[in-house]
């Protein structure tokens, strides 16, 4: 019986681990060439626009699952869009600004 509750307690304290060290440390887990293809194939769909270079950066910065990526399109401003980085999924949508506000206490 001892023997199991070791390897019970071994297993809890491997999933704490893991789940710690998602948390703490986040990024994604898909190739950046591969985040790269789904911004090239989103870009692409969008219209007649010859895309003449794609840059993603490599951090998931707020945790959605996306990550940023400039399309850059011959005689158009650069665009930005966010592709998932999550092993698995593709796919990309239009980027939307995020503000984060912080609001000043006065007593």
């Amino acid at each position: 019986m001892r023997g199991l509750r070791e390897v019970n307690e071994a297993m809890l304290w491997t999933l704490a681990i893991l789940l710690s060290s998602l948390l703490l440390f986040p990024g994604c887990f898909k190739a950046i060439s591969e985040i790269e293809a789904d911004a090239r194939g989103f870009a692409a769909a969008m219209g007649p626009d010859k895309v003449t270079g794609v840059s993603c950066v490599d951090r998931d910065s707020d945790r959605d699952g996306y990550v940023t990526c400039t399309v850059f399109r011959q005689g158009k401003e650069p665009l930005a869009i966010e592709c998932t980085c999550i092993e698995g999924n593709h796919g990309c949508k239009m980027a939307v600004t995020k503000l984060r506000l912080s609001r000043a206490v006065t007593e």
